[in-house]
């Protein structure tokens, strides 16, 4: 098997600032052949934790054989007392940067905000999302959703 793929993922806290870690990843999907396309992705990440307040971004690039995709999301919860907590967040994806034009290759930007009401702490909780979707090109319609999930887990 000369498929190999290797895998990196260093993150470390800023002690200056309590409650910072920086990090980035990388994976190296090995030399293609005609069996496996390269497959590569890099990426970094800041995330800022505070007991009711949390900030998120991550950027991420990769390749999939002839496919280069990039995005990228920031995301900022505030947690207003035991129960509720406001999220916002951006997400971007461009599925391939060296193309566009239908739906499935054009880059989109989602913007969010919500409402998390956590009904036993992470194990049961209720999430109220409102989502506007722009295409970069605007080529398409932007549209909008109402998401509401009920996620549980023991």
């Amino acid at each position: 098997n000369d498929q190999k793929v290797f895998v990196a993922n260093l993150a470390t806290h800023i002690p200056i600032v309590s409650g910072l870690t920086l990090g980035m990843s990388g994976v190296y999907g090995g030399s293609p052949n005609s069996e496996h396309a390269r497959r590569d992705r890099i990426a970094a990440l800041a995330e800022f934790l505070r007991p009711s307040f949390a900030a998120r971004a991550e950027y991420v690039r990769g390749v999939d054989g002839d496919v280069h995709r990039m995005g990228y999301y920031q995301l900022l919860a505030y947690k207003l007392n035991k129960s509720f907590e406001l999220v916002q967040r951006i997400d971007f994806f461009d599925p391939d940067v060296r193309r566009a034009g239908t739906q499935q290759d054009e880059a989109a930007t989602d913007v969010l905000a919500g409402l998390n009401y956590y009904i036993v702490g992470h194990n049961a909780k209720l999430q109220i999302n409102a989502v506007n979707r722009r295409w970069r090109h605007h080529r398409f319609p932007d549209t909008r959703q109402l998401l509401i999930n009920l996620q549980t887990s023991w």
